[in-house]
């Protein structure tokens, strides 16, 4: 588990699904989420309405609004490599390990 390839994923999914800039939006059906393929041991995003392989853990589920605004990609993934953010990393170790 990659924890920066983590945060990538996720700050790119957060920006295509609530960019400020409405036409630099690259959204999915309902909400963004984040998968774990235990396979290639990757995180992807796709929407909350995509169901999971039986080799893919659901870790985590965007909302608008909860990094702030205004929010930049780069603060996001500042943000999730950071200290700060421990406890939601080590919640998505414990789900991909109890799942996998």
């Amino acid at each position: 588990m990659n924890r920066k390839q983590f945060a990538e994923t996720v700050a790119q999914a957060y920006m295509d699904q609530y960019h400020s800039q409405e036409w630099r939006r690259r959204p999915v059906m309902n909400a963004p989420a984040i998968d774990f393929d235990t396979d290639t041991e990757t995180f992807a995003s796709c929407s909350t309405l995509t169901p999971t392989n039986s080799n893919e853990v659901r870790v985590f589920e965007l909302e608008d609004g909860m990094f702030g605004y205004p929010v930049t990609k780069r603060a996001i993934y500042q943000y999730l490599t950071d200290s700060a953010s421990d406890d939601l990393w080590h919640e998505v170790v414990n789900q991909i390990e109890q799942e996998a």
